[in-house]
């Protein structure tokens, strides 16, 4: 089953953001994608997240697929939101 989460960013997607990002999301079996503008990457990829430059106070989408979906989005909106 497939979730599709609209979050928006309170910080700036920075490498070092994005490197938490990976090393958090990492630990769940869910396939996390993140779409940013017209492009889609895998939230699991420093270099994806990193080529998206997400500024602070955009909007995302994320879509997440698998059975641990809801707590990889509460921990992905822990991390990236205020």
């Amino acid at each position: 089953m497939e979730t599709k989460k609209i979050v928006t960013f309170t910080k700036d997607l920075t490498p070092t953001l994005a490197m938490k990002l990976v090393n958090v999301l990492g630990n769940f079996e869910s396939s996390i994608k993140m779409k940013y503008r017209n492009k889609t990457v895998d939230a699991k990829s420093i270099l994806g997240l990193v080529s998206l430059s997400v500024p602070s106070n955009q909007e995302v989408e994320l879509i997440v697929e698998g059975d641990d979906r809801e707590e990889a989005i509460n921990k992905f909106i822990e991390i990236c939101v205020d």
